[in-house]
Order: structure tokens, then C-alpha cells, then sequence
């Protein structure tokens, strides 16, 4: 299938070399990672990286295919390739089509990472969007403003300077059909643009930052990017990517992903686990206020709210119809959210919750309800 990035001279004959391994050749994911370095060093390609989890990703593609799309997927090794394509895509980003590679971490059994050269608007639209409909047996993940400043931390620990650049943010307020973004936040340090992120009660959606060595350990100075949906792109030194910024997105998050996990899996039962969403500020208040609250729950994708008592305190119940989860919610405090999951919960789906009213709401910690 052809890909879109285009290349002159003979870096195309090595990048083309280079594609043949990484969707063509058995591998498993160590050696996944050992091409797409080498994609990136001697072809100067930008990667772009997308983590998933997934309790058996290879066979949930193989099993279903949403009616919009046209794939192959073929097993060769430890590692998927599948070849992706949109139906009627007659000209512009998918018209081609998009090929994606896809490995299972050795150190973190159940996580997946999805690479691919191809432009990162394809990798956003077609692929992504085409992830999102498998929910829950395919399940996202989402960062925290402050887990992405950890995980460009983690890159200045390996011997970088890093710059923040650009940011897309999303304001935290009333939806309104289309949230209302902000971009270009000020560039700067790392701690410098969180900082003012969280003055401005904003939730960054894409970082775009430059790493350059400080003599300390760093190789050469590189472009990429951070997600709040846990993707990545790099233009060089992707090593740094795989060894440093993935295992650090997967790990800062953990305890709040188990937490809502295991509230998932109690719906239904005779102990049901409420997830709590404290936010550490007046969040909830009088009835204007709460309606707008309201709002923005009700603003998630997929999804539908019914109202039993909107006023000082809020009680609503949502339901997911990515895969038919559903929820009591539940505000009687001015910074608590209580989110009792009913008869049917996915960890993918509290999670994709939890995401929204962070993004939109404004973000906070995810605790276990004590009773």
C-alpha cells in the first residue's frame, strides 16, 4: 500500500528499506523498535506512536472491522501489521491509506505501542479514530497535564534541555456543541508552561516541544510531541521515545487507572466501588453553576445523560453507548464528583469519563470512595 510521507534522493531507497522490515519483515517488538530507531536516525522519517491496552489486540482486529474502513491485518512474529484504509477516501489524507505496526511491551504485558511514518493527520484521523471504535476491548489512555510534564522530565533526565514550543489547550468550560480550543499557550520551560496552564484552568491536549543536549548524556537536538491520549511523534533520537517518555506515561498514571479498573469491574455486584473526582477547589456550587456542569457531562461523545435532580447538589446517570456502560453521578460537595458505576462498567469507558471531565471540566486527583 502507498504511504504519503515523501523523501528525496537516496534517503528514499534507505527509508523504503527501512518500511520494507517494519511492515514487512517477522519481528518482535524489540526489533519493532530497533527499525523505527533507524528509521528515524538514517532517514530522517518522523514517527508517531500510539499506546493502547488491550487484553488481545492481534485477534479483537481480526474479529471485526467497523463498516467505514477497509483493513489487512497480518501476524509476522511478535508483531501486527495492519494495513488501514477509509471506504470512498477518494482524495486527501487516507486516500492511500496508512500501514501501522503494533507490538506488545515485554516489561508491561497487556500495553501495546502502535508506530507508523505516516503523516500525523492520517495517524490522528484514520487510525485513531478507527482504535476508538473498538472500546472496550481496545482501550485508550489519557494523560494529566502533570503526567506529561513528568514524562518531558524524564526526557531532561537523559541529558536534554526541553523547550515547550506550542501547545493546544482546551478550555475548561461550558460546552457548547464543539469545545472551544486555545492554541499557542506561552512557550517555555516545562514547569513555566504548566504552570501557566494550570493559572489559566487549562488542560493541554498536544505538546509540541524541542530536546536539545546539554552535554550531559543528550545526542542531538530533536522536534516531537506529547498527547493527552498517550501518543508521540519524534523526528530524531526515537530511541528516547521507547526507553524514557513510554514507560513513564504508562507508570505515572498507574494507580489512578487501577483505581478506576477495579470500580468498573465491581458494577453490577453487591459491593459496587464508586470512583471518586476531587479537585482540590470549588468546582460545584449554586444552580447556574451546576447546570453548566451538567452541560459539560453531557458534552461526552458517544454518550447520553438523564437528569433526576439538578439544583445545589447534582444527580444524573450517563450512559456510554460505545459499549453500553452506565453510571450514577453524583455531586453533594463543592469538589467532589462520586461516579457509581450500575449494572455495566469497562475501565475503557470510566476512564474515557474521567478524560472528559478533566479536559473539560477542570482536573483533579481519582480517589476510592471511603464509606
Amino acid at each position: 500500500m502507498p504511504m504519503a510521507k515523501r523523501v528525496g534522493g537516496g534517503v528514499r531507497d534507505v527509508l523504503d528499506e527501512h518500511r520494507d522490515t517494519l511492515y514487512g519483515k517477522m519481528q518482535d517488538y524489540n526489533g519493532m523498535v530497533m527499525t523505527v530507531n533507524a528509521m528515524v536516525a538514517d532517514a530522517k522519517a518522523r514517527i508517531n506512536v500510539l499506546v493502547l491496552r488491550s487484553d488481545g489486540l492481534p485477534g479483537v482486529l481480526r474479529s471485526w472491522t467497523p463498516k467505514r474502513y477497509e483493513t489487512a491485518v497480518k501476524r509476522l512474529g511478535g508483531k501486527t501489521v495492519l494495513d488501514l484504509r477509509k471506504r470512498g477516501a477518494a482524495e486527501g489524507p487516507g486516500a492511500r491509506g496508512i500501514r501501522i505496526a503494533i507490538a506488545e511491551m515485554p516489561d508491561s504485558p497487556g500495553h501495546y505501542c502502535a508506530v507508523s511514518d505516516c503523516g500525523q493527520a492520517e495517524f490522528t484521523g484514520i487510525f485513531t479514530a478507527f482504535i476508538s471504535r473498538h472500546s472496550p476491548e481496545i482501550s485508550r489512555l489519557f494523560l494529566t497535564n502533570e503526567d506529561m510534564a513528568g514524562v518531558l522530565g524524564g526526557i531532561e533526565s537523559q541529558g536534554y534541555d526541553v523547550e515547550v514550543r506550542h501547545g493546544s489547550t482546551r478550555g475548561r468550560r461550558q460546552y457548547s456543541g464543539a469545545p472551544g480550543s486555545g492554541a499557542g499557550r506561552a512557550a517555555g520551560s516545562i514547569a513555566a508552561f504548566f504552570a501557566k496552564l494550570d493559572d489559566d484552568a487549562k488542560a493541554a491536549t498536544t505538546v509540541r516541544y524541542v530536546a536539545r543536549p546539554n552535554g550531559r548524556g543528550g545526542r542531538t537536538e530533536w522536534r516531537g510531541t506529547i498527547a493527552r491520549d498517550c501518543s508521540f511523534s519524534a523526528s530524531a533520537d526515537a530511541e528516547i521515545l521507547f526507553r524514557t517518555a513510554i514507560p513513564r506515561a504508562l507508570s505515572l498514571p498507574l494507580g489512578r487507572n487501577r483505581l478506576m479498573e477495579a470500580s468498573a469491574e465491581s458494577a453490577g455486584s453487591d459491593e459496587v466501588e464508586p470512583t471518586v473526582v476531587r479537585f482540590g477547589r470549588k468546582i460545584f456550587g449554586d444552580k447556574g453553576r451546576n447546570r453548566r456542569r451538567v452541560n459539560t457531562i453531557a458534552g461526552m461523545p458517544d454518550s447520553s445523560i438523564s437528569e433526576y435532580h439538578v439544583g445545589r447538589h447534582i444527580h444524573l446517570s450517563l450512559v456510554d453507548y460505545m459499549d453500553g456502560s452506565s453510571y450514577d453521578i453524583w455531586a453533594v460537595t463543592s469538589d467532589r464528583l462520586v461516579i457509581m458505576p450500575q449494572i455495566r462498567a469497562s475501565g475503557a469507558s470510566l476512564k474515557r469519563l474521567v478524560n472528559h471531565i478533566f479536559e473539560h471540566m477542570g482536573e483533579g486527583s481519582v480517589e476510592k470512595y471511603e464509606h
